[in-house]
């Protein structure tokens, strides 16, 4: 594994927990089939509309903090920090692999494939220049990256929302600053007719591919 992991991780949070993994094949053609895989629940290689629907609806569950049948841009946005966490917790005990709470310079970079740029990336994660990274350590500095990234799509994007305002926006559909089951069913649906090109119901991998080689809209 690269030492670019942590980095990697930390996007892959941001972008998996975006308000688009509603929509599990709009994601899957950006991502590759990750979400694609989730919302197949019974592992048959496609998707079906009852299976996307399933999905979107379990996943406003998933989000829904307070029980009231819908989540809030906050509430979707508590969820991404926890599973930020979560990932980065799971990335440092891979690197700290005698588990004493701390990564050396020689853990960091011993499975990296350029040691030297994995050395600079370990300075960056040692904040305190002690010679060793601790985990707040490793949570403040991934944090930062990703603020950042949010930053820079704040300021890319004509709204001035980042990726994960833009996504809730696209679910909000009347606006009211919640998503409801239905209102994520229905984005679902619309995602799923636009991904479904033959019209026979359900979306295999080999769509999802040749749509995404094929540049296919969103």
């Amino acid at each position: 594994m690269r030492n670019n992991g942590f980095r990697r991780a930390a996007a892959i949070a941001l972008v998996t927990a975006a308000g688009a993994s509603l929509a599990a094949p709009a994601v899957a053609q950006r991502s590759g089939g990750g979400m694609f895989q989730r919302a197949d629940e019974n592992g048959d290689g496609k998707v079906t509309r009852e299976e996307v629907t399933s999905f979107a609806a379990g996943r406003v569950e998933m989000l829904d903090e307070n029980g009231d049948g819908k989540f809030t841009e906050k509430e979707l946005r508590s969820w991404i920090d926890d599973r930020l966490a979560t990932a980065t917790a799971r990335r440092f005990q891979q690197r700290d692999p005698n588990g004493d709470g701390k990564i050396t310079k020689s853990e960091f970079t011993q499975q990296s494939r350029n040691p030297e740029r994995a050395a600079k990336v370990f300075g960056r994660y040692d904040a305190n220049g002690d010679g060793v990274i601790v985990p707040d350590e490793m949570t403040r500095v991934t944090r930062k990256m990703i603020e950042r990234r949010r930053d820079r799509q704040r300021s890319q994007s004509q709204s001035g929302k980042d990726q994960v305002g833009r996504s809730f926006a696209a679910l909000d559909s009347d606006g009211d600053g919640s998503v409801t089951r239905e209102e994520a069913v229905a984005r679902a649906e619309r995602l799923f007719e636009q991904r479904d090109k033959n019209g026979d119901g359900v979306i295999t991998q080999d769509e999802i591919r040749q749509q995404r080689q094929g540049g296919g809209q969103q």
